[in-house]
Formats: C-alpha cells, structure tokens, sequence
C-alpha cells in the first residue's frame, strides 16, 4: 500500500510542476523537495490507510502549507522531515527517500532500518 502511495505521490509531484532537483534528471531531490512531498503525504493519509496503526489521520492533516514541515535529518541521501498539525500540534516524522518516495512515517521519528540512534544524533547536531 505504501508503494502504492509513493507512486502516486510521485505523479502529482512531477504534474504539479515541482520537478526534479536537479536539471539533469539524476532523480536526485533537494530538502525543498522532501518537505513538499512529507505535507503531500500528511493529507494522503488522511483518505487513504497505508496499514499504519494510525489507520487514516484526521482530516486536520489535510492541506498544511510547507511552513509546518521542517528537515529533522538527511542520512545517505534520504530526508526525514518532520510535519506539525498546528491544530492537534502533533509531529509526524515522514522519510522520503532520495528520489522522492516515501519510505515510512511515524509519530516517534525512529527509522531504525535507515540509521541507529548515534547517526540520527550526529545528523541533527550537524557533526
């Protein structure tokens, strides 16, 4: 289900006009990118049910602007962002791979098949 959803999200990326990174079609997206596709995400999910235990999220979720996602962390490329609900003011952390497919999302920002604890710290610290 969830690849269904990256599929998706990529065509209406590429149709809404956001394009690629870079110009010469590497596949390669920017933080810009990444934020983008995680509040595109946030509002998927609240009409379709990917098997998260959160089922659909409430419809609060749909239509937030870039603003209320921010880069937590990049590791090898792939982006974890992490998107606020002004109105509940809960975080969902969404990682987007390098080419701009969501890999997972969760509300306690651990994607242990990507990095351990020390990456992610040294990733948010800037080390």
């Amino acid at each position: 289900m969830l690849k269904n959803f990256a599929a998706a999200l990529l065509i209406f990326t590429a149709a809404s006009g956001q394009g690629w990174a870079h110009s010469e079609g590497h596949g390669i997206i920017d933080a810009k990118i990444a934020r983008v596709t995680a509040v595109g995400a946030a509002g998927y999910f609240t009409v379709e049910d990917v098997g998260k235990p959160w089922g659909l999220l409430p419809t609060s979720w749909r239509g937030l602007s870039i603003v209320q996602a921010e880069l937590i962390a990049e590791v090898d490329g792939d982006f974890v962002v992490g998107v606020t609900n002004p109105e509940t003011d809960e975080l969902l952390y969404i990682l987007v791979g390098s080419e701009g497919s969501v890999l997972d999302a969760n509300f306690t920002g651990s994607f242990p098949c990507v990095w351990d604890k020390k990456s992610l710290d040294r990733a948010v610290s800037g080390e």
